[in-house]
């Protein structure tokens, strides 16, 4: 307990460390870059990525954290921090043929058919990285898979999590982000462990809806917008950490029931949050 305790500690302090370097090296989130979406009044360090990676080389030198899919998290660590350091991101088209590259990796390292291990890596990486759209969203449900699978992991996720949702700054924006890098890190290591993928169902269907409900709007599937559960959560009127906890709560059938029931029972749960929640982008009615 010590030990977990050592690292929620070396989280915390470590995501404070590089949230107050990430400017210089120009490691923030700017609204500007997407304002349709990003409602932060001020810049936000992107750092949470970086505190995961460093944690997991620190003990797997160690011999305390061994991974599966080595070389894959090591890619989709480094694609993704390339996306954050980029003002606007990286191109679409060569991120896409990046993170091929990361889910190739994982088919060659999968135990099962190769096919099954790309098509899992290319859904865990789209719908972590899409699920990642409001303060703690991404990152408790990332603790909360990862502390049945990979419990090092879910320590430093837990020391992060105060700066994404309760520490602020003067603006109400959070102290830091998760990026890119730390979406694309937890979707390899959830998707990594049978006891931990069955968290990713959650943000699975809020992609697969988004996906849809974009198309029928008009849009692009991958076109960002603040259709999101959590985004339909906020507009009634949660706040950060409610929302957090509501997103748990409709994940929660993963800790206590097989795979195939908990992601019946998690979509019925997704279901009945949408209903309770207002869409706070209706789409416009269409002419005639």
């Amino acid at each position: 307990m010590i030990f977990y305790l050592a690292l929620v500690c070396a989280g915390w302090i470590g995501t404070g460390i590089l949230a107050a370097l990430a400017a210089r090296v120009g490691l923030v989130d700017r609204s500007e870059s997407a304002p349709e979406r990003k409602l932060q009044a001020t810049p936000v360090p992107r750092v949470g990525g970086i505190v995961l990676a460093l944690g997991w080389m620190v003990l797997s030198w160690a011999w305390i954290w061994p991974l599966d899919a080595t070389w894959a998290l090591v890619l989709a660590f480094a694609v993704g921090l390339a996306d954050d350091l980029s003002p606007r991101g990286l191109p679409r088209v060569v991120k896409f043929a990046l993170e091929a590259c990361v889910c190739a990796l994982f088919a060659w390292q999968y135990p099962g058919s190769s096919a099954l291990g790309f098509a899992l890596a290319a859904l865990a990486l789209s719908a972590a990285n899409t699920f990642d759209n409001a303060d703690g969203a991404l990152g408790a449900l990332g603790c909360a898979g990862l502390a049945l699978s990979v419990p090092y992991a879910a320590a430093i996720l837990g020391g992060f999590l105060p700066w994404n949702l309760w520490i602020r700054a003067k603006s109400g924006a959070p102290a830091a982000y998760l990026g890119d890098a730390g979406s694309h890190v937890l979707g390899i290591l959830l998707v990594s462990d049978p006891r931990s993928a069955p968290f990713l169902v959650l943000p699975a269907l809020d992609l697969v809806r988004l996906a849809f409900v974009r198309w029928r709007a008009g849009s692009r599937p991958w076109i960002g917008d603040r259709r999101h559960l959590a985004h339909r959560l906020q507009a009634r009127g949660l706040g950060p950490t409610a929302v957090a906890l509501a997103l748990l709560a409709v994940a929660s059938p993963a800790f206590f029931l097989e795979p195939a029931w908990a992601a019946g029972a998690t979509a019925i749960l997704f279901a009945a949050a949408l209903l309770l929640a207002p869409d706070p982008c209706p789409r416009p009615a269409r002419a005639g």
